[in-house]
């Protein structure tokens, strides 16, 4: 400890956030090889997790496919509504509005749910990237 001059203050400790608890930058930074985006999912030493890639793959496949089921849904709202009235049926364009106003609704709850368990899912894999960093911080690297 080094001897402070008379009235001076030590220093003041670092802000919270400031500096990282070693360990803790490899977080975002990948740690050793690994084949491109997808390569986290065929690592069988399971050092690293493939999750945070795949759940962009998953979210953007649920958005996708939920928009191309709202846009098939309101042609077979109108398409119905055209072969009813080919069949000399009386009928209107009703269906097809009504899907247009209100067919969205079941896409987007589908997208909700999904954005949801992806974020669970990123926020289980971050705790436990974080609970490794203080671990190999405090006691070492595990042995397996």
């Amino acid at each position: 400890m080094t001897t402070l001059p008379p009235r001076a203050f030590p220093p003041p400790p670092p802000v919270y956030g400031q500096q990282l608890i070693p360990g803790w930058e490899n977080r975002v930074a990948p740690t050793g090889g690994g084949g491109g985006r997808f390569g986290d999912v065929f690592d069988f030493s399971f050092e690293r997790y493939a999750t945070p890639v795949l759940v962009k793959v998953f979210f953007t496949l649920v958005v996708v496919l939920c928009v191309l089921e709202y846009v098939v849904s309101v042609m077979l709202a109108f398409g119905t509504a055209l072969t009813l009235a080919a069949l000399g049926l009386p009928t209107g364009p009703v269906l097809g509005v009504v899907t247009v106003l209100v067919g969205w609704i079941p896409g987007f709850l589908v997208m909700l749910q999904a954005r949801l368990g992806c974020e669970r899912a990123l926020a289980t894999v971050r705790t436990a990237i974080d609970l490794r960093a203080l671990r190999t911080g405090y006691l070492g690297p595990a042995t397996d």
